[in-house]
């Protein structure tokens, strides 16, 4: 027991004079630190210079309120000498106290004198009469013009002494601020310096403590030493080891944790498909009204021909699931398009990447197979792809230009494989805000004449409104939609907005369903596959 209480005062003997050695270094690193840098006070604001910076600051806003007081007498005598502010009453007050006013005033007196007692003897005609008149007028514009001379000296005076102040004002605003500059990267300098000095102050404090609790250790130790009751526990009877396990019993812990395991995890799993409104299949669609499903698209690893790219699938890869799909999606349209006579269409997704370009590349494919005149326009002029799609020239003129009036219908139209295809235009016309003019109604009156349909690819509803300006001029709009990416919610309210439009809202596409391995779509797919590869079949 005396060794291992000795054992450990050593110890913490030795950690006491360690500390106590590091508490002498930082006292003279903090005595040498506020010598160095001048720490004169505990709070940065009280420092000196933080007092002078206060009072510059104070005098550099008076100093400027005064030079933007001149620099305003300044415009006004500016004004006034240009004419265009008539002199104020100050100012001909100050002139007609000028000696040459007083008296040519005192000459216009002695006139109005005379000219009222000639008025008392003679008739306003009598000769003596008309001279004193013309006397008199003749002595008030010579004293006319002479106050306004004088008023014009004292103004151009006024102006060099006010020019003079401006400029002096402003010298010394700029010697002010200058001076403020270097007082506040004093300032800055003292305060890191100061946190500096906080952060020493801390850490000395914290030695302190340590220093504290190795005392206090120390005296515990040496109070045990000097208890008689401080001894080693003797082992008075060794123990007996049980002959059987008592907790945990494996037979019931396993089955309860598996149990447990499993009902956590199917738990969560209901949770978070209770929770997610996002749109996986078609039968999350249908329960929003007035909602007509085209058809859906899948995604190219559940399509079992492993078509390499999705655009132009229809051209292409004609066997594929995909292209199949397309013709069903494009089927459905058709019916209500023939139903209804429509044949301007736009299409729009919610959301970037959801597959609308692709979508479109696809059904004017379908139709130009069905023998339909197409023609496509790519109407995104923030991010067109269109025509890159269809292997053309992307910066071609197109939509824009003629929304421009600087191409005509036959410059912009470019052909692929009996599809015409018009693209955004060339960068420069692409202005967005013409989408909503006239001209693309009178377009689109010259297109339906010479096509049986017409297509327009849109940007994503939610970042741009383009698409909605285009649905006020065609006949009606499809929606395409990526599954396991847009809300229940935000359809819902874009089928809204675009219901109120001119345009009717056909349907919607659903590109890339959720399809489980096994699963109902997987096992229409392969069939779908067997039946377009099997020529024997």
């Amino acid at each position: 027991d005396e060794s291992s209480i000795s054992e450990n005062n050593r110890v913490f003997s030795n950690q006491k004079l360690e500390i106590e050695s590091q508490l002498r270094d930082i006292t003279s690193r903090i005595s040498q630190f506020i010598i160095e840098h001048g720490i004169t006070a505990d709070n940065p604001r009280d420092f000196p210079e933080a007092q002078t910076l206060a009072g510059v600051m104070t005098t550099i806003n008076k100093t400027r309120e005064a030079y933007s007081i001149q620099q305003s007498i300044y415009a006004q005598l500016q004004l006034k000498l240009q004419g265009t502010m008539e002199p104020s009453h100050e100012d001909k007050r100050i002139a007609e106290l000028d000696p040459r006013i007083i008296n040519m005033n005192y000459r216009v007196d002695e006139r109005r004198t005379k000219q009222r007692e000639l008025n008392r003897i003679y008739t306003p005609d009598h000769p003596e009469v008309v001279k004193i008149e013309q006397e008199v007028l003749s002595a008030e514009e010579e004293r006319d013009m002479a106050l306004d001379e004088i008023i014009q000296q004292n103004l151009l005076a006024l102006q060099k002494t006010t020019s003079d102040d401006i400029e002096n004002l402003g010298t010394l605003l700029d010697q002010y601020e200058e001076d403020a500059e270097d007082m506040s990267k004093r300032l800055q300098e003292l305060t890191a310096d100061h946190t500096e000095y906080q952060a020493l102050e801390t850490e000395r404090r914290q030695l302190e403590e340590e220093r504290h609790s190795k005392v206090k250790l120390i005296g515990e130790l040496t109070l045990m030493r000097l208890r008689a009751d401080a001894k080693r526990v003797r082992v008075a009877q060794a123990a007996i080891p049980p002959r059987e396990l008592s907790f945990p019993k494996p037979e019931y812990m396993l089955p309860l944790g598996v149990l447990l395991v499993l009902g956590s995890t199917l738990g969560w799993i209901f949770f978070r498909e209770l929770t997610d409104r996002r749109i996986k299949s078609a039968s999350d669609l249908s329960i929003i009204p007035g909602v007509s499903i085209l058809g859906s698209i899948p995604d190219l690893e559940d399509d079992p021909t492993r078509t390499k790219t999705a655009e132009l699938v229809v051209r292409n890869h004609p066997a594929s699931v995909m292209a199949e799909t397309y013709r069903q999606a494009c089927t459905a349209m058709c019916r209500t398009v023939e139903q209804n006579g429509y044949q301007s269409l736009v299409f729009f997704s919610a959301l970037p990447n959801a597959g609308n370009t692709t979508s479109i590349t696809n059904f004017a494919c379908v139709l130009s197979a069905m023998g339909k005149k197409v023609c496509v326009i790519d109407a995104d002029f923030r991010r067109p792809r269109l025509a890159k799609a269809f292997g053309l020239d992307p910066d071609h003129l197109g939509l824009g230009d003629l929304l421009a009036e600087k191409a005509e219908l036959n410059d912009v139209v470019q052909k692929s494989d009996g599809i015409d295809v018009i693209a955004a235009g060339t960068p420069s016309e692409r202005v967005i805000e013409r989408l909503v003019t006239s001209r693309l109604s009178k377009l689109l009156a010259e297109l339906r004449d010479r096509y049986d349909l017409i297509l327009f690819d849109s940007p994503p509803a939610v970042v741009a409104g383009d698409a909605l300006s285009v649905a006020n001029h065609v006949d009606a709009t499809v929606m395409v939609v990526r599954a396991n990416r847009e809300q229940r919610g935000l359809v819902a309210r874009l089928i809204g907005q675009f219901n109120s439009s001119p345009s009717k809202l056909i349907g919607i596409v659903l590109n890339r369903p959720l399809s489980s391995a096994g699963g109902y779509y997987k096992k229409n797919y392969a069939v779908m596959a067997k039946y377009s590869l099997n020529k024997t079949d």
